[in-house]
């Protein structure tokens, strides 16, 4: 419902928050439910995904025109740049270790941090 209805408000909030920290170019862990809520967000945002990186669900992720392939978790390239979304909603710490020991932990974040800091700032 809340997305339904808000949906371009949570969009250029989504996006004003990730501009505003210079993050441009994601990559996301986790291909289920709440992944697949926020793609749409991030496409027509303007935020480009560089890479879709699960450890059980490989289908590829259709969004419009658009197909982003989803890679195995053990395929995380060490030179990896940008910002890993971890979208898992159970046993997020033990997401965020796990990817965080495929490259620098300082490059995971989790979707409900982000949530968090959007609402926190949004009542100052």
């Amino acid at each position: 419902y809340i997305l339904d209805n808000y949906q371009d408000t949570i969009k250029k909030s989504f996006a004003g928050y990730l501009e505003e920290k210079g993050i441009n170019n994601i990559s996301i862990y986790g291909n289920g439910t709440i992944a697949h809520m926020l793609f749409p967000l991030l496409l027509d945002s303007g935020i480009k995904i560089k890479n879709i990186y699960d450890k059980v669900n490989y289908k590829p992720v259709k969004y419009g025109e658009r197909i982003i392939e989803v890679c195995n978790i053990e395929d995380i390239q060490s030179n990896i740049e940008e910002i890993i979304i971890n979208t898992v909603v159970n046993k997020n710490k033990d997401i965020a270790d796990m990817v965080s020991n495929y490259f620098d932990k300082k490059k995971v974040i989790s979707l409900f941090r982000i949530l968090y800091e959007m609402v926190s700032t949004c009542h100052k």
